[in-house]
């Protein structure tokens, strides 16, 4: 019981982090001119690419801080990506579970329940506006 809750207890803190960096806003690099522009352009298609954890640029960090940033995201990737997978089938193995303690129904009820939610979530998005201005969802993180 203590290994399942443990490897639970692993993969909600990749989640988490996988979660950080969905949150994370890059920002723009100051422009540069025409000719350091075109070389920078082919050393950066070669570079690992990544989203800087909040607040990351507004602390000022350097093109060269940037990069190993990226690297260690990138190193890490492969590993919280399965980390995700793995959680998520494990919430689905859950969801099923649970769901087998219902009656027939409640199954039914329970489905009536979640397309009515599907419902007001589809209208609230033709009706939302394109874009949200609540700053207090994702953290920003643009060096101006």
């Amino acid at each position: 019981m203590k290994a399942k809750s443990g490897a639970t207890a692993l993969l909600g803190i990749a989640v988490l982090m996988g979660l950080t960096y969905a949150w994370a806003e890059d920002t723009a690099k100051p422009a540069k001119p025409a000719a350091a522009a075109a070389k920078s352009e082919k050393s950066e298609k070669k570079a690992a690419k990544g989203r800087l954890p909040p607040y990351f640029a507004k602390a000022g960090i350097s093109d060269v801080q940037r990069e190993k940033v990226y690297s260690i995201q990138g190193k890490y990737k492969p590993q919280i990506d399965k980390l995700e997978e793995e959680l998520k089938a494990l919430r689905a193995q859950e969801m099923t579970e649970v769901e087998g303690v219902l009656t027939a129904e409640q199954k039914t009820r329970l489905a009536e329940l979640r397309a009515e939610a599907q419902k007001k979530r589809d209208e609230k998005k033709k009706t939302a506006p394109a874009e949200s201005d609540d700053d207090d969802e994702k953290p920003a993180d643009t060096a101006k």
